[in-house]
């Protein structure tokens, strides 16, 4: 379960981050603008993460229920989704029409998110978390190596 956790994990956590270079790529102008279009379709694989992480949180708290992790992991998860989500809803609450360019500046969450900085909240909510998380997973396992050999 854990292994199968931190691989799937690992996939959205490099899904987001592709996403996200998408998006910056895709900022055009001296100020800043994104093609709606553009932006509709790369949330829509934003959203799909999200959703992708709030299975695996589900999967982390029946694990911890079972004590085969540790609730930090569903924590950290929950963080990371959240944060995403947030995303989602600037998005939601923004949508504009296809062949219009959407100013930089009316998307705070998304400038944050495609940022170069390690003092956004991309990292403090999201790369942070998925390193914590995949951490006490490893350390979870390597918990259990010593009771596997003398069993």
């Amino acid at each position: 379960m854990r292994t199968d956790l931190t691989d799937g994990f690992l996939k959205l956590y490099s899904r987001a981050k592709g996403t996200r270079r998408r998006l910056r790529a895709n900022v055009r102008g001296e100020k800043g603008h994104l093609d709606a279009k553009t932006y509709g379709e790369l949330l829509q694989d934003i959203s799909d993460t999200q959703l992708g992480l709030e299975r695996y949180r589900q999967e982390a708290e029946r694990g911890a229920e079972r004590k085969m992790l540790p609730r930090s992991v569903c924590e950290k998860l929950e963080t990371m989704e959240h944060y995403l989500g947030e995303l989602v809803t600037e998005y939601e609450s923004t949508r504009p029409s296809e062949g219009i360019d959407i100013p930089m500046t009316d998307l705070f969450k998304l400038a944050d998110f495609i940022e170069r900085s390690p003092r956004t909240y991309f990292h403090s909510r999201f790369v942070e978390p998925y390193h914590h998380a995949v951490k006490a997973i490893d350390e979870a396992l390597a918990e259990d190596l010593p009771k596997q050999k003398t069993s």
